[in-house]
């Protein structure tokens, strides 16, 4: 199973987060049928707590940027998801 990591900065549009989460989820209903779920997400901030978005809505964070340093399935949030 892959793990994924979403950096969360203050004021993301939620829909770059939640849209890839929706799209995510449906995979892994998708490919229950067969081998069960390949996908895994953690989302993370830079201190582990909730971010607000641009829109005002509260993530919560399931930890803080360092649980994934160094990890090889890090990778950044598009430009276009931020604020």
């Amino acid at each position: 199973m892959k793990t994924i990591a979403f950096i969360l900065p203050d004021a993301l549009f939620t829909s770059g987060v939640t849209g890839m989460l929706d799209l995510f989820h449906f995979a892994n209903r998708i490919a229950e049928r067969d081998s069960g779920p390949v996908l895994h997400w953690i989302l993370l901030s830079e201190n582990g707590q909730a971010v607000r978005s641009a829109s005002g809505i509260l993530l919560a964070a399931d930890g803080s940027w360092q649980l994934a340093a160094g990890s090889s399935h890090l990778a950044p949030m598009p430009s276009s998801c931020l604020a």
